[in-house]
């Protein structure tokens, strides 16, 4: 470190880089498309179940289902049937079915309606009946559900790199700014300019004694070689008066 003004301090560490700013950058992109990409995947996927899914009639009529065990499953009708719905595990034993529906949910146009989880694979018996109106009904996965994770994962990504993008921005922006308020020159008084001494590239001067020679001095009266005036001189013609100092 130096003490000159108008010269920079010598830097006690090595400025942070500013890779951070990239990185910070690149997981924000990152999380951001990975998040969306796994979203609508799952949420296509959805609409793609449902609509691959076999339409059954209202009838009271069991039907076969293949499900996947611990997958939340939808019953979806069109034309807004109302009605009752059964399903019946492999074993034929009935199982819960929640008509209590959180979320609304349509695709193309069938709405959920009604949802169970199977206990195992298998295949499930489902049966529907219409109490007004026919309607047709199919099985089919629930997104917004513990099993179909998708869009739960998506948006996990999407924040996670979004925000640790935004900490490592603000963390690199920071240390880097700490480092030069404290490194920055320190400046010169007002309507002057200092340089470093000795200038660059030369060394100081050694004193030297003999380059500077004792002036000479004044002999003090009592001393071999002095020449100056008596202490008094009385002018001529004049006499002394009796008992005047000299």
């Amino acid at each position: 470190m130096s003490n000159n003004y108008g010269a920079p301090l010598q830097p006690t560490s090595k400025k942070p880089g500013a890779a951070g700013f990239v990185i910070g950058a690149l997981l924000i992109v990152v999380g951001f498309t990975v998040g969306m990409v796994m979203f609508f995947t799952s949420f296509l996927g959805q609409a793609s179940d449902v609509s691959n899914a076999q339409a059954f009639d209202s009838d009271g009529t069991f039907n076969a289902v293949t499900l996947s065990g611990g997958q939340q499953t939808g019953i979806w009708v069109n034309n807004s049937g109302v009605g009752t719905c059964e399903v019946d595990d492999p074993s034929g034993l009935p199982i819960s079915v929640s008509t209590s529906v959180t979320s609304s949910q349509t695709v193309n146009g069938f709405d959920l309606v009604a949802t169970f989880t199977p206990d195992g694979n298998g295949d499930y018996l489902v049966a529907c009946l219409s109490t007004g109106t026919d309607f047709s009904y199919k099985v089919a996965p629930v997104m917004f559900s513990s099993g179909a994770m998708g869009w739960v994962l998506g948006i996990a990504i999407m924040a996670v790199g979004i925000i640790a993008g935004i900490v490592l921005l603000i963390v690199t922006g920071v240390r880097r700014s700490h480092w030069t308020k404290n490194n920055r020159p320190t400046p010169a008084p007002q309507g002057q300019s200092w340089g470093s001494y000795p200038p660059t590239g030369q060394t100081a001067p050694t004193y030297q004694p003999e380059q500077y020679p004792t002036p000479p001095q004044r002999p003090y009266p009592g001393y071999p070689g002095y020449q100056g005036q008596p202490p008094y001189s009385p002018q001529p013609g004049q006499q002394p008066s009796p008992g005047q100092p000299f």
